[in-house]
């Protein structure tokens, strides 16, 4: 089945999956710091990570969206926010995939 599939991760623990780390949510930076996107990139290299709820890539560290509603009443005026997801591959290249819209390819 397929939930028997699923690796739920506890906090702290690391996932790496072509030498990319997905364990990282990405809201704890090194050191106790805020989690940033370069935080990332220090403490882990090749990684994904979320948090931000905005899509970047720095080098090697990417960063997806969000899966939750674009307005949650606490963030008003303009936005990067974004639904992002990112998909890795066996040979570890990766690719970010944003959703605008219902629209997640071409018709």
């Amino acid at each position: 089945k397929a939930r028997d599939r699923i690796k739920w991760l506890g906090y702290d623990e690391d996932y790496r999956v072509a030498g990319i780390e997905l364990g990282a949510h990405g809201h704890k930076g090194p050191n106790g710091a805020r989690g940033s996107l370069r935080g990332m990139e220090a403490a882990y290299g090749s990684s994904v990570s979320g948090h931000a709820h905005t899509p970047e890539i720095l080098r090697q560290a990417f960063q997806v969206g969000t899966c939750s509603l674009l307005k949650q009443g606490y963030n008003k005026g303009p936005s990067s926010w974004m639904h992002c997801s990112c998909l890795v591959y066996p040979n570890g290249a990766r690719q970010l995939i944003n959703l605008i819209g219902d629209r997640w390819r071409l018709e």
